[in-house]
């Protein structure tokens, strides 16, 4: 439904494992995420403290602690997984956690037609395939306002490559570090190597971000002229990206959203009914006659 949709039957399509990380006690919103979007993936693997077959969870032991201070650890652990059983049989791999929305479709698109905005230099390749990629939403380090990195939250994605290049090269990459903040500590590790977290904002719908690391009502009011909202104005300044406004944060081509609880308590924690009403919406099973904002790719 995008200018470009015509020509993705004319690209190879492709194949993307959608992993998770998760916990035991919040396998309810793993079954969410089975019963919804992750059937719509080519694969997907949930990586927990438990094994469940019936959604998915696979029991993965780590160093140190299964708490969320050490989620590096944990996140470490499931790419040397991907790397060890899953690299030659998907070309991408997206990680999000359990409380995040995707629509496979969109991000599906997005990889074929490879429409997304580089913020680092690359040389004259064809194909991205050939290079290490680091997709998703890239905010700024508040400790360092210099750099980008990709939001968790939102969730990422990564290609055959840049699995490879993170468990070969990468290996050792702060691998000691006890820490919450996995997105921040990988993207770190990737500019070590010049490999930058890219911007997938897409360019047909004026730079609408397409991963959303907050639910769909915290982006459709979103202000980039507020005076509380600082990432506009570091994004604008230090790399030249405009942030839309309102319903401009939600373009058609939307890939995930992070259901988390807002922070001024307004919203409930609604991961795993959100995960279904999402659904409804996104892919028209709501009793009412009003249908999506959202396109899927045909």
């Amino acid at each position: 439904n995008r200018s470009d949709g015509s020509l993705s039957h004319l690209r190879p399509r492709k194949r993307i494992l959608c992993l998770v990380y998760t916990v035991s006690y919040r396998h309810d919103r793993l079954r969410a995420i089975a019963e919804t979007y992750g059937p719509r993936c080519d694969g997907f693997v949930a990586f927990s403290n438990q094994t469940d077959v019936t959604i998915g969870a696979l029991d993965l032991a780590h160093a140190g602690p299964e708490k969320y201070g050490n989620m590096w650890a944990k996140v470490r652990t499931m790419w040397k997984y991907v790397y060890d059983h899953y690299l030659e049989e998907f070309e991408y791999f997206n990680i999000a956690g359990d409380d995040t929305f995707v629509i496979p479709e969109n991000l599906r698109h997005m990889l074929t037609m490879q429409t997304w905005r580089r913020l680092e230099a690359r040389s004259n390749l064809v194909d991205d395939d050939q290079l290490p990629l680091f997709l998703g939403f890239p905010g700024p380090d508040h400790r360092n306002p210099k750099y980008l990195y990709c939001l968790g939250g939102a969730g990422y994605v990564l290609n055959r490559q840049a699995v490879r290049v993170l468990v070969e090269q990468l290996g050792n990459c702060w691998s000691k570090k006890v820490s919450s903040q996995e997105d921040r500590i990988i993207s770190k590790c990737f500019r070590s190597i010049n490999v930058i977290c890219t911007d997938t904002r897409d360019p047909l719908q004026e730079y609408g971000p397409r991963y959303h690391f907050g639910h769909a009502q915290f982006h459709a009011s979103w202000r980039a002229g507020r005076p509380s909202n600082a990432m506009p104005k570091i994004l604008k300044k230090n790399f030249n990206i405009t942030e839309p406004n309102n319903i401009g944060q939600i373009p058609p081509s939307s890939i995930s959203f992070h259901l988390k609880l807002d922070r001024s308590g307004e919203y409930e924690d609604f991961a795993d009914d959100g995960m279904r009403r999402y659904y409804a919406i996104v892919y028209n099973q709501c009793n009412h006659s009003s249908s999506s904002h959202l396109r899927l790719p045909r």
